[in-house]
C-alpha cells in the first residue's frame, strides 16, 4: 500500500515538473512572439518615416549609435568595477594566506629544530632513556602524537603553498583582465565621443532646416501623430498578449513615485507652438546620465527611437495604462522585459534632437494623455 502511494506521489511530482517546463516554454514562446510583433511594427514605422523624412532618419541613426556606445560603456564599466572588487578580494585572501602560512612555518620550524637537537635517532634515545617500563608506553604514545602533528603541519604548509600559488595566478590573470577591460573602455569612450559629435552635426543641420522652412508647428504635429499611431499600433499588438494584473495601476493614483528628481521645464497642459498645441506630459530637466526609473511595475512594450522623443521606452501597466519615457540617452531594458517600480530603465539624455538633457514623461490610458500630477506623489 505504501509503495502504491510512493508511486502515486512520484507520478504527481513528474506531472508537476512537466507542467512547469511546458509553462516556462509557453512563456518563452509568448515573449518571442511579442518581440517579433513589436519588431515588425517598429520596422514598418521606420520604413514609413524614412520615406517622409531622410533628415530624421539620419538623426535616428546617430542617436542609436550614441545609445549603443553608452550601453556598451556601462556594461564594461560594471565589469571593470567587478574586476577591481575581485582584485581587492584576492589581495585580502593572499594576505590572510601568507599570514597563516607564516604561523604554520614557524611552528613547523620550531618542531624540526627540537627534533634536530634531539638527534637523528630521536625515538631510540627516548626508548633508551626510560628506566620505568610503565612510563615507556605513555612516552611512545606522546611521541606518536608528536610525529602525527608534524606530518599534519607539514601537509598544511604544503597545501597553503599550493593555495598561495593559485591565488597568485588568479591575481595575475585578474590584473591582465582588468588591463584589457580598461583598454576596451577607452575604445568605447572614443566611440561614444565620435558618435556624439556626429549627432551634434545632424542636430545642428536639422535645426537650421526647420528654422529656415518655418516648419516648427508642422514638425510638432507630425511627431504627435506618429506617437499616437505608435500607441494605437501597440495597443492592437498587445491585445494578443494580455497582462495578468494583480495590483491595478488605477489603485495607485496619487501615490506613484516620480521617474527622477529634476526641475520642471514643461508642464502638462501648458501651451506650445504659440498656443496651437499643448504639452501632453511633463519635461523634467536633469543632468545627463541621471538614472530614469519606472513609476510602476509592468512590461516593456516599446524601446526604440521615435521622432521628437528620441530613445523612448513605453511600459504597459495593464487595463490600458501606459507610462512613456522620452529623450533617454540609452535604454537598459528590452521589449517584453518585466520591470518593477523604482527600477532603473535608462539614463537621461537629449535624444530626439533636444539641445539640453531632459526626460519627457507621460501617462496614458490608450491614446488619451493623463495629467501626471494626478497620478504621481508630491515632488
Amino acid at each position: 500500500m505504501k509503495l502504491r502511494y510512493l508511486f502515486l506521489a512520484a507520478g504527481l511530482l513528474l506531472l508537476t515538473a512537466i507542467a512547469s517546463a511546458q509553462d516556462a516554454g509557453d512563456k518563452e514562446q509568448e515573449l518571442a512572439e511579442l518581440r517579433a510583433a513589436i519588431a515588425t511594427l517598429s520596422s514598418t514605422l521606420q520604413a514609413d518615416r524614412e520615406k517622409r523624412d531622410y533628415a530624421q532618419a539620419g538623426l535616428r541613426k546617430a542617436e542609436l549609435e550614441v545609445s549603443a556606445a553608452r550601453k556598451l560603456l556601462r556594461k564594461t564599466s560594471h565589469e571593470v568595477s567587478a574586476s577591481r572588487a575581485r582584485q581587492i578580494s584576492l589581495a585580502a585572501e593572499q594576505k590572510e594566506q601568507r599570514t597563516a602560512l607564516g604561523h604554520h612555518r614557524q611552528e613547523l620550524g620550531r618542531q624540526l629544530r627540537a627534533a634536530y637537537i634531539s638527534g637523528r635517532q630521536e625515538r631510540i634515545r627516548l626508548l633508551l632513556n626510560q628506566e620505568n617500563p610503565a612510563a615507556l608506553g605513555r612516552i611512545m604514545t606522546y611521541y606518536g602524537y608528536l610525529t602525527e602533528q608534524r606530518t599534519a603541519l607539514l601537509q598544511i604548509v604544503e597545501q597553503g603553498l599550493a593555495r598561495l600559488r593559485r591565488l597568485d595566478r588568479s591575481a595575475e590573470e585578474e590584473t591582465g583582465r582588468l588591463v584589457g577591460l580598461e583598454r576596451r573602455r577607452q575604445k568605447e569612450l572614443a566611440r561614444l565621443d565620435k558618435a556624439s559629435q556626429e549627432r551634434a552635426v545632424v542636430v545642428a543641420s536639422l535645426e537650421r532646416q526647420i528654422s529656415s522652412d518655418g516648419r516648427q508647428l508642422e514638425n510638432m504635429q507630425n511627431q504627435e501623430r506618429e506617437l499616437e499611431q505608435l500607441l494605437n499600433s501597440l495597443r492592437r499588438a498587445l491585445e494578443e498578449f494580455p497582462m495578468v494584473v494583480k495590483d491595478p495601476f488605477a489603485g495607485r493614483k496619487g501615490s506613484l513615485a516620480w521617474p527622477l528628481r529634476g526641475r520642471l521645464i514643461n508642464d502638462f497642459g501648458q501651451p506650445r507652438a504659440g498656443g496651437r498645441l499643448s504639452w501632453q506630459g511633463v519635461t523634467l530637466g536633469a543632468e545627463r546620465g541621471t538614472e530614469v526609473r519606472a513609476v510602476y511595475h509592468g512590461r516593456v512594450a516599446f524601446a526604440d527611437w521615435l521622432p521628437g522623443l528620441g530613445m523612448l521606452m513605453v511600459i504597459e501597466h495593464g487595463d490600458g495604462f501606459m507610462s512613456l519615457y522620452g529623450h533617454n540617452e540609452s535604454l537598459y531594458r528590452e521589449v517584453g522585459d518585466w520591470v518593477e517600480a523604482g527600477e532603473s530603465i535608462g539614463i537621461v539624455g537629449d535624444s530626439g534632437g533636444k539641445l539640453v538633457p531632459a526626460l519627457y514623461f507621460e501617462i496614458r490610458r490608450g491614446v488619451k494623455p493623463l495629467n501626471p500630477h494626478h497620478w504621481l506623489g508630491r515632488r
